[in-house]
């Protein structure tokens, strides 16, 4: 958040909340939301965010992976989807616990 902030990477920052969460094998991962001032309140161009802030599931198509293995590469893919996804079951869980 101090280098968002310093550096004003999508405008003069306002505010921002968060929380922490943990994976199921207990790999930590942060959900942010931040107000920035933009000229004429106009919204930031979804393109220009994500040349800071990406999160995808692999594509094999991506020259990134072109030199894996497909071996390599299925195992890449099922760990992403395995570990690093949310299931809609916990949101329902979760949901019915908080209301």
């Amino acid at each position: 958040m101090k280098f968002i902030k310093s550096k004003k990477l999508f405008g003069e920052y306002q505010f921002h909340i968060y929380t922490i969460e943990f994976q199921k094998r207990g790999l930590p991962h942060v959900h942010i939301a931040l107000r920035v001032k933009t000229v004429n309140n106009a919204p930031i161009p979804v393109a220009e965010i994500d040349n800071y802030v990406c999160a995808r599931i692999p594509n094999r198509s991506d020259p990134e992976f072109s030199d894996l293995s497909d071996d390599d590469f299925n195992r890449l893919c099922e760990l992403v989807t395995s570990i690093m996804t949310h299931k809609f079951r916990h949101f329902l869980s979760l949901f019915f616990l908080i209301f």
